[in-house]
């Protein structure tokens, strides 16, 4: 036991808590506040919203396992983490909402600060522990990662663990510790949550799991016998390893998500990305760290070249800095031969499991620099250690407001609850907005549901060759010409970094009104190199400043008035909308629907209405006013040419109805309404899509 361990139990056998026993129970409510508050403040996004659909469907953990290949497919992913999520609602009983959804991340971001300081201690004291502590407690990286319903918080609570392990084994195998029950739990618990949460883990785990089966052969070849601990440990690992061989979402899963169509897939995507190998080493170095301002880039440096250089000083004689230094160095090499092999995108999520190994060193950096402080400054007298504290006091102060950020994202990076909430609130309802990236409508858009406008789509516009094969941006022009009351969303500025793409400004000049949303805190984070995930580092600041494009009624009057454009249609309230699987859309008129029907001209105009539109699973008689009416015959795109009527100047409320609605249920899906000037073509005067 060290000096210090000795102290503090000499402390509370007298009564008294040791100063250290305070430092940690501070540090955990600084970290636990950090994760837990304001939990369900930021939106899902595409992947959490995995978890989201996965805990809503399925009954129980169980049946996560079971159904993993058909709930997800050839995604690289384990359900441990999802099924652990999905126990967690069962066994509480809390409803589903966005914080429910997050507490047992969070949870395992909280007991990973604790992990971090037991590995600290045994690592080298007490000192270090506390620091490791501090420095996950109040890393921006972490927690967000802690924030977020996903794979990587319990693999990250694994790789402290697994890192305890290793320096237990060491300092057992050099006389310092023994080896008691709770070293074989939390070295296979360890290796488990490594291994079983996400197969980055499987770096970190190779590695330490040799080095401790290892450390512990070592010991037994000394004595010349198998100890119960490391017959123990090999049985351990031996059941967590098996079933990733055997099962179908294991080993087998893994090789066919690193071969085929799913890593030509990821090729291209990365390719699109532009990021390189000297990215990733930037956001490793930075993002996890103090960041990548100029001053926080020379603090991460600093801190990582000390440790560093400490480390290779001590490994002469100490065996935990040799496996610091091992698991840092070739975790990295394992990385770069696994991202090879998957054709993995070079993201610092990746390295997940590093993070720990990464944090000790710096760790270590701030530990060897307060040292230097309080050599240089002793002061005050009699007590100069006081003056060594001061360094990692602002080090970590620094860190606050960050670490705070974190508590405000509104979304990682993209702010769909505030996107949703300003369509109900200031679009008419039943507008259509495309969107400029065809996924979200059916994905984030659908769980961030609006209860007044339709997020749709044109046609599938990923990958790149999809996106010019398809010649998206013809397609939403024309979307958006024959929906004049239709806005338009941008969330992913598609393919702007993509040279023979680029920008896209003529929703700019097209549309008259603009309104952008802006993920401050995100925003905020990127700025300082601390935000966790690479969509936030677009250059075109994709997702964390997404904008609207729309017109207002008096706009669209105005544009057909330049263009010479009479009369004309807009929806109003009571349409539906559905896009069918040809990617076609139709407006779906149920019981009562309003159409308002436009002369902009200053004289009366005898028009027609022309409805293109099939009845759906029976016949549908429809009414206009109280004299024109037309059945529309089941499962046959018809036109109903209704009137002529007289328009007056101005703008006419034309309500249809299905007086038959309450008792058939019978949807007309309509795929065009246009008005006609009679004795003229029917152009010009459309309102909505094929």
């Amino acid at each position: 036991m060290a000096k210090g361990d000795r102290v503090a139990a000499a402390q509370l056998r007298r009564g008294r808590w040791p100063p250290e026993s305070i430092w940690l129970a501070a540090t955990l409510l600084v970290g636990g506040f950090f994760r837990f508050h304001r939990l369900g403040l930021a939106a899902l996004r595409a992947d959490t919203i995995t978890f989201w659909n996965i805990c809503l469907k399925t009954a129980g953990p169980g049946q996560v396992f079971r159904e993993w290949m058909q709930l997800m497919g050839i995604s690289g992913q384990f359900p441990f983490a999802a099924a652990a999520t999905k126990w967690f609602l069962s066994v509480t009983g809390v409803e589903q909402a966005f914080a429910t959804l997050r507490l047992p991340a969070a949870m395992w971001g909280t007991a990973a600060v604790l992990a971090a300081y037991f590995v600290g201690r045994e690592f080298k004291n007490t000192r270090i522990g506390l620091l490791a502590a501090a420095i996950t407690a109040l890393n921006p990286f972490l927690i967000q990662i802690s924030r977020e319903a996903y794979f990587y918080p319990p693999l990250v609570l694994g790789a402290y663990l697994a890192l305890w392990a290793s320096f237990r084994a060491m300092n057992w195998r050099r006389g310092r510790a023994r080896l008691r029950a709770i070293f074989v739990l939390v070295n296979v618990g360890g290796l488990f949550l490594l291994t079983w949460s996400q197969p980055t883990g499987w770096l970190l785990a190779l590695i330490s799991g040799t080095a401790v089966l290892w450390l512990l052969l070592r010991g037994d070849m000394t004595d010349r016998r198998i100890s119960p601990a490391t017959a123990v440990t090999a049985a351990g690992y031996l059941a967590v390893g098996m079933p990733l061989l055997l099962a179908p979402w294991g080993l087998d899963h893994l090789i066919a998500n690193a071969s085929g169509a799913t890593k030509e897939a990821a090729l291209k995507a990365l390719q699109v990305s532009g990021r390189g190998i000297g990215d990733l080493l930037y956001s490793f170095l930075t993002v996890p760290s103090w960041g990548g301002t100029p001053l926080r880039l020379a603090v991460s440096s600093l801190l990582l070249g000390v440790g560093l250089g400490h480390l290779v000083q001590a490994a002469r004689g100490a065996g935990n800095a040799r496996l610091v230094i091992l698991y840092f160095g070739g975790g990295l090499v394992l990385y770069l031969i696994f991202r090879r092999l998957t054709g993995a995108q070079y993201a610092v999520r990746y390295l997940c499991a590093l993070v720990p190994v990464y944090l000790l060193v710096l760790a270590v950096g701030m530990d060897r620099l307060a040292a230097w402080a309080g050599a240089l400054f002793p002061w005050p007298r009699p007590r100069p250690g006081r003056a060594a504290a001061l360094l990692p006091l602002v080090l970590l102060g620094w860190q606050l407001h960050p670490a705070w950020l974190c508590t405000r994202l509104t979304g990682h990076p993209t702010p769909y609850k505030e996107i949703v909430a300003w369509c109900d609130t200031n679009l008419p309802p039943g507008t259509l907005v495309l969107v400029d990236r065809w996924f979200e409508p059916w994905n984030e858009l659908r769980v961030h549901a609006s209860t007044n406008v339709h997020f749709t789509f044109t046609i599938p516009n990923e990958p790149l060759d999809v996106f010019l094969q398809n010649r998206w941006r013809d397609t939403a022009r024309d979307f958006l010409h024959r929906n004049p009351g239709a806005a338009y969303l941008e969330i992913a500025k598609e393919y702007w970094d993509v040279p023979e793409v680029g920008p896209w400004r003529w929703p700019r000049t097209f549309f008259r009104r603009h309104h952008a949303i802006t993920n401050e805190a995100g925003l905020a984070l990127r700025r300082l190199h601390l935000a966790a995930r690479e969509d936030f580092y677009a250059s075109n600041t994709n997702r964390v400043i997404v904008e609207f494009f729309y017109d207002r009624k008096a706009d669209i009057l105005e544009k057909w008035g330049r263009s010479g454009q009479r009369l004309g249609v807009l929806y109003g309230p009571g349409w539906g909308y559905i896009k069918s699987q040809d990617y076609r859309d139709w407006r779906v008129f149920q019981g009562r629907a309003t159409l308002f029907l436009q002369n902009i001209s200053d004289q009366p105009s005898k028009a027609v209405i022309e409805i293109e539109a099939i009845a759906y699973g029976g016949s549908k008689n429809v009414k206009l006013g109280p004299q024109l009416g037309y059945t529309f015959t089941s499962g046959q795109l018809d036109t109903w040419r209704a009137g002529p009527i007289l328009l007056p100047p101005g703008e006419t409320a034309a309500e249809l109805r299905d007086d038959l609605w309450d008792v058939s249920h019978i949807p007309l899906l309509v795929s065009n309404i246009r008005i006609v000037r009679v004795g003229e073509s029917s152009t010009g005067a459309t309102s909505s899509p094929r």
